[in-house]
């Protein structure tokens, strides 16, 4: 409210002013605009902050969306090769299998493995 306002309502209302309340009113009056600009000041402020927050906020969901999408890319290609890993774990137990049997055809003496007949080596 106006320190003019305040003064003109107390002389309508029969109030007697002094030169110390119109004094303690304008300097009330001035405290309250600089308090009102301190406050548009402070609501700018957060009010570009709050704009900011939710930037990092978008951007932080893109980031996930997309580390999302490329883990879901990904799964087919992860489940591929395990399944490559197990059938390359299984050929190599089959190849273990079937160089132990070789060996056995040779020290046997099957001329189809190298051996000869009788177990005599060649």
């Amino acid at each position: 409210m106006p320190v003019a306002d305040v003064l003109q309502y107390l002389e309508t209302a029969g109030r007697v002013t002094t030169p110390q309340l119109t004094a303690a009113l304008a300097a009330a009056d001035s405290e309250t605009k600089n308090l009102r600009d301190k406050m548009g000041r402070v609501h700018k402020i957060t009010t570009e902050a709050s704009g900011a927050a939710q930037t990092l906020r978008d951007q932080g969901k893109f980031a996930a969306d997309a580390w999302a999408a490329a883990a879901d890319a990904a799964a087919p290609f992860t489940d591929q090769m395990k399944d490559a890993a197990y059938y390359a774990k299984l050929a190599s137990q089959r190849g273990k299998e079937f160089a132990d049997y070789a060996a056995r055809q040779y020290a046997a003496g099957n001329p189809a493995y190298g051996g000869a007949p009788g177990g005599a080596r060649k």
